[in-house]
C-alpha cells in the first residue's frame, strides 16, 4: 500500500495495464495539463484534494487500473491528478463544470469531456 503525505501524490508514475499511465504528481498549473491533453487514450482528469480521505479515490483509480483483472479493457487511460484547491486547479474546475463535488472523475475523449463521475466520500470503500 502506498503511504498517502500532505500535498504530495498517493501514487507513483508507473505503467499500468494495457499501457495505461498514472502521472505521479498533482496538476496546479492549468498550463501543466496540456501536455497531457495532447494524448489519444482516454484522460481521467481526477479532480481531488490532498487528503487522506480523498486519496481513497485516486487510490481505487490506481488499483483498478493496475489490475488487469479489475480493468481487462485493451483500451489505455491515462490518470491525472489535479489539485482542486489550487489556483490552476479551481480555474480548470471552471473550465470542465465540475462544481463543487469534490472529488470529481471527468473523463476526455479526444480533448472532450465525455463523462463524469462524483463519488460519494461517506460511502466509498
Amino acid at each position: 500500500m502506498v503511504q498517502v503525505m500532505e500535498r504530495s501524490c498517493p501514487i507513483t508514475a508507473v505503467d499500468l495495464s494495457s499501457s495505461s499511465l498514472a502521472i505521479d504528481t498533482y496538476i496546479t498549473n492549468k498550463q501543466e495539463l496540456y501536455t497531457y491533453l495532447s494524448v489519444k487514450p482516454p484522460l481521467l482528469l481526477n479532480f481531488t484534494f490532498a487528503t487522506k480521505e480523498n486519496n481513497k479515490v485516486t487510490q481505487a483509480l490506481f488499483d483498478v487500473l493496475s489490475d488487469k483483472s479489475k480493468y481487462p479493457n485493451n483500451e489505455p487511460v491515462y490518470l491525472v491528478n489535479i489539485l482542486a484547491d489550487s489556483e490552476g486547479g479551481r480555474e480548470l474546475m471552471l473550465d470542465y463544470v465540475v462544481g463543487s463535488k469534490i472529488p470529481s472523475i471527468i473523463v476526455l475523449k479526444h480533448q472532450l469531456p465525455s463523462g463524469k463521475y462524483v463519488p460519494d466520500l461517506e460511502t466509498f470503500t
